[in-house]
């Protein structure tokens, strides 16, 4: 029995690679059902809850990813931590995050990094998808100094065990890039993104989603340098090959449609801009709930351009909204939520003036 679910699940890893990801899920749950019925090891469950809360995590909602990958970390045991525990763990963190559970993420990958390391020591290459999904996590938080020497610690690991060019540094790179992105370095960023997309195209197929993820992640950058017809033209297709995979309701739609946005304003597009925001926001309160950060950020940026239309009533709405929801889940420091307020103070002055 076992033999047969994993032939399922390794039909289920190949269909996600093909960009098919409900039908890789439809079979993981058949996986997972055949391992319940059937006495099998551990292992074999935990990996069919594990594949399954993945596809769930990509297709659907983390939130519900959340229990699945829950269920499957409690089937291993912490005594010897293992790749599969390992890889449970990491992923878990991810949904965690991806729910905007940002705390919680946190306690779940330094808990595992703190095992493995002390199995296997600091260095060991074992620890290298921790450090980066961990630095993933410091950044959304707005603990950037934190997320900065993650980074560091995992691409000497890399260096050391790995290679430059490799999987690993290409993930690492696109990470570093979107947190010099998040604080300002917009030069430093590009660099980093293309060279890292760089070292993508010698380990990835140019039409995989990895790809395509950190394509959208230079084009964001690029709106920031002000290059905004590069960034148009690689979002416009990146929107392509998300909705062929995704569909059309998918946070990663949601986040190239709010870059979009942003270079609609730069055009003076404001029409434009708020239509995709409009869009950007339903998408994320469908997907990812009405309290969640990555929410808060299409807010304030809708709010903005709303106030820019002397649409001053529901521009202040939404910038409340999003200091509601940021408020006691990001740093204080936190880039959007000190914009938020700032714009939403200098509303109320002017109402009241």
């Amino acid at each position: 029995m076992s033999t047969t679910i994993l032939d399922i699940l390794n039909d289920a890893a190949d269909l996600r690679r093909s960009g098919k990801p409900e039908r890789a899920l439809r079979r993981a749950r058949q996986a997972v059902l055949l391992a319940h019925c059937a006495d099998v090891s551990p292992a074999v469950l935990a990996n069919s809850l594990l594949i399954e809360g993945t596809l769930v995590m990509e297709t659907r909602n983390p939130i519900e990813a959340v229990s699945i990958l829950r269920a499957a970390k409690s089937t291993l045991a912490a005594a010897n931590p293992d790749g599969l525990l390992q890889s449970t763990c990491v992923t878990l963190g991810r949904a965690l995050r991806r729910a905007g559970r940002y705390d919680e993420a946190e306690g779940e990958l330094r808990w595992i990094l703190d095992l493995t390391s002390t199995h296997l020591g600091r260095g060991a290459r074992e620890v290298v998808p921790i450090l980066n999904e961990l630095g993933i996590t410091y950044k959304y938080a707005g603990k950037f100094d934190e997320a900065r020497r993650t980074y560091r610690r995992a691409m000497a690991i890399v260096k050391a065990k790995v290679g430059p060019d490799s999987t690993y540094a290409a993930d690492i790179l696109h990470n570093v890039a979107g947190l010099a992105h998040a604080t300002g370095d917009h030069r430093r960023a590009e660099a980093v993104a293309r060279r890292g997309l760089a070292v993508r195209s010698q380990v990835d197929d140019q039409s995989s989603l990895k790809t395509a993820a950190d394509r959208a992640a230079l084009a964001a950058i690029l709106i920031s340098r002000k290059e905004y017809a590069e960034a148009e033209s690689i979002l416009c297709e990146v929107l392509v090959s998300y909705e062929r995979v995704y569909g059309s309701v998918h946070r990663e739609v949601a986040v190239v449609l709010h870059n979009l946005a942003a270079v609609s304003v730069a055009a003076g597009d404001l029409e434009t801009a708020e239509r995709n925001l409009v869009r950007a926001t339903e998408i994320k309160r469908a997907v990812l709930g009405s309290r969640h950060p990555e929410l808060a950020i299409t807010l304030h940026n809708l709010g903005t351009v709303l106030h820019s239309v002397g649409r001053t009533a529901e521009a202040e709405g939404h910038l409340a909204d999003c200091v509601q929801i940021l408020s006691g889940v990001v740093s204080p420091q936190h880039p959007t939520l000190s914009a938020a307020r700032t714009a939403l103070d200098a509303i109320r002055s002017g109402v009241q003036n």
